[in-house]
């Protein structure tokens, strides 16, 4: 092996990886996907509390949960 072929072994392991394109686009893609489930999450929340909120007091019982005397809803495990 002559020098010239070993120097041109070791500078092209040393030669600078530039990023591929994509790579700033499947970032920007995870964040924005990130944001929109956060956004997903509490809006599916918000529904779902409203849906227990117009149950009557039995129907909550059924389920497991009470209102309080203020309005809220809980669990009955949480009343012990």
């Amino acid at each position: 092996m002559s020098n010239y072929h070993a120097n041109v072994v070791v500078c092209d392991d040393l030669a600078p990886t530039f990023p591929h394109p994509l790579d700033a686009v499947n970032a920007l893609r995870n964040v924005a996907l990130s944001a929109v489930a956060s956004v997903l999450g509490g809006m599916q929340r918000r529904l779902t509390e409203q849906r227990f909120a117009r149950l009557s007091d039995h129907m909550l019982r059924d389920f497991g949960y009470e209102r309080d005397w203020d309005g809220t809803i809980r669990s009955l495990r949480d009343a012990d």
